[in-house]
């Protein structure tokens, strides 16, 4: 059971359109969830989706549909260590930013 099945299984129970700021491959696992018109966020391990306008997407589809949208996060992770043993930000901070 791992935390992208957790996410699904939440998403699918609550009937959600997530906006996936998910990695490649983890995007894998929600092909079969739709997305369209959005209702909720979905954070998750994504460096490459953590700029200012996906961000500020999703910031605002959160401020529209406040009390309605929600905030999911895989985790809330600070930092990591890449590959090349050097510390980068986590998804932590973007999602603190979006709650």
């Amino acid at each position: 059971w791992s935390s992208l099945e957790a996410a699904k299984t939440c998403i699918l129970e609550q009937k959600l359109r997530p906006m996936l700021l998910l990695s490649d491959s983890a995007l894998e696992d929600f092909k079969d969830i739709d997305t369209q018109d959005p209702n909720s966020v979905l954070v998750g391990l994504a460096p490459s989706k953590f700029d200012y306008a996906q961000l500020n997407s999703a910031f605002r589809l959160l401020m529209e549909k406040r009390g309605e949208a929600k905030l999911i996060a895989i985790h809330k992770g600070r930092y990591m260590q890449k590959s090349d043993g050097r510390l980068s930000l986590g998804p932590g901070g973007f999602v603190s930013a979006l709650e």
